[in-house]
C-alpha cells in the first residue's frame, strides 16, 4: 500500500521530547539507539517466499492502537502497515513507503524458500510487556517492478508497549539505492493512517499523520488528506540505521486528566542527575519508573509532596514514570 507525494513543513530537533500534535492524539519522539536483532524469536512469515500476504499473531495482552483495543498484531499484505484489522475500514501505522516483501518473491522462482523473515517475541513482565516484531532483510517490490532486480533491503522492528500503548518503529541496516526513481515518491515516510478502507483495490484513507524531515534538518509530524497529497513532502531520506520513531498516546504523556496535570509535576524531561516528582496536594503517590524493555528501574512513595529520584546511574534512553493515586498519570523522560 502506497501513498505518494507527502508534505514536509515545520522542523523539530532530533532529541526534542514530547512534541505534541493534538489532532494526531500522539506525541512524536525521534532518537538514536542501537538496533538489536531479536533473540529467541518465533517466525510469523511462511517458510516459502511471501508477497502480498496478511499476517497475524496474538499479542498476549490488550493494546490500544489509536483508541481501538486490539489483541493481535496485524500485518497487512505488503508488510508495511500495522493495522487494527485486516479487512474493512481500519486504522494503522505505516512503517515505510514501498511494498515490502520477501526478496525471494521478487526473483525468477517466487515459490522457493523464504530469504526474508518476519519474527516476533515478547519481553518484560505482565503489565509492562513489550511485543516486538521484526521484518528481516525484506525487499521492495517496486525495485523488481521497475528494474527487475532485488538488491535493496531493509530491517525494521515494530514494538508495542503494554499499559502505555506506545508504538515504536526501529530501523536497522538498509540499502535503498534509488529512493526517488524506484519508489516514485519524494522521499520516505511513516506514521499514523486513519480511516483506511481496505476493501478498495487501492486502499483509501481519511487522514495521514506522517514523519517529515531527517537527522540533518530535524524531524516533525505533519498531516495530509487525500485532497492534499499533491502538495505533500515526506522525510527526505530513508530512516538511517539506529533511528527510532516513538509515538506516545497524548493522554498518557500529559496525564489522564487535567486535574492530574495541574497537581503533579515530573521534571526535568531530560534528566541527568535527579528526577523530581512533585504534588501540589498532600497525596499519597506510588510511583514506578519503567525503561523501554518494560523493566522497573525504580519505585517508591512520594512523601511530603516531593520526591527526588537519583537518575545518575541510569543507562541512556527513554523512560516512563507511572504515578498511581486518585488521578493516575504517566510521563515520559529521557536520559542522554
Amino acid at each position: 500500500m502506497k501513498i505518494k507525494h507527502l508534505l514536509l513543513s515545520a522542523i523539530v530537533p532530533l532529541l526534542e521530547i514530547s512534541n505534541t500534535y493534538a489532532q494526531a492524539g500522539y506525541t512524536l519522539d525521534v532518537r538514536d539507539e542501537p538496533y538489536e536483532p531479536l533473540t529467541n524469536a518465533a517466525v510469523m512469515s511462511p517458510p516459502t517466499a511471501w508477497g502480498f500476504l496478511n499476517m497475524s499473531v496474538p499479542l498476549g495482552f490488550h493494546f490500544k492502537l489509536d483508541g481501538t483495543t486490539i489483541d493481535s498484531f496485524n500485518l497487512f499484505q505488503s508488510g508495511n502497515l500495522i493495522a487494527t484489522g485486516l479487512a474493512g475500514i481500519v486504522t494503522g501505522f505505516h512503517v515505510t513507503d514501498g511494498n515490502l516483501c520477501d526478496k525471494a518473491f521478487m526473483v525468477a522462482n517466487p515459490t522457493g524458500p523464504s530469504i526474508s523473515t518476519v519474527t516476533y517475541t515478547t519481553t518484560g513482565n505482565p503489565g509492562n510487556r513489550i511485543f516486538k516484531a521484526s521484518l528481516n532483510n525484506v525487499g521492495f517490490f517496486e525495485e523488481f517492478e521497475v528494474l527487475g532486480t532485488a538488491d535493496d533491503s531493509a530491517n525494521i522492528q515494530i514494538w508495542l508497549y503494554e499499559g502505555s500503548n506506545i508504538i515504536e518503529m526501529r530501523y536497522g541496516a538498509s540499502k535503498v539505492s534509488n529512493l526517488y526513481g524506484i519508489y516514485q515518491v519524494q522521499g520516505s515516510m511513516a506514521g499514523l493512517l486513519r480511516g483506511i478502507d481496505l476493501s478498495n483495490v487501492t486502499p483509501t484513507f481519511d487522514k495521514f499523520y506522517y514523519v517529515g524531515g531527517n537527522v540533518v534538518i530535524g524531524y516533525q509530524l505533519d498531516s495530509i488528506t487525500p485532497a492534499t497529497i499533491s502538495s505533500a513532502k515526506p522525510a527526505t531520506i530513508f530512516p538511517p540505521e539506529r533511528t527510532v520513531y516513538t509515538f506516545t498516546p497524548e493522554s498518557k504523556t500529559t496525564g489522564v486528566t487535567a486535574q492530574a496535570v495541574q497537581n503533579l509535576r515530573v521534571y526535568p524531561t531530560i534528566v541527568s542527575d535527579k528526577l523530581i516528582i512533585e504534588s501540589k496536594e498532600n497525596l499519597r503517590l506510588l510511583y514506578n519508573i519503567v525503561d523501554m524493555t518494560g523493566r522497573i528501574i525504580d519505585e517508591g512513595i512520594v512523601t511530603n509532596n516531593r520526591e527526588a529520584v537519583d537518575a545518575h546511574s541510569w543507562p541512556k534512553g527513554m523512560y516512563i514514570v507511572h504515578l498511581q493515586g486518585d488521578n493516575p498519570a504517566s510521563f515520559k523522560i529521557y536520559k542522554p
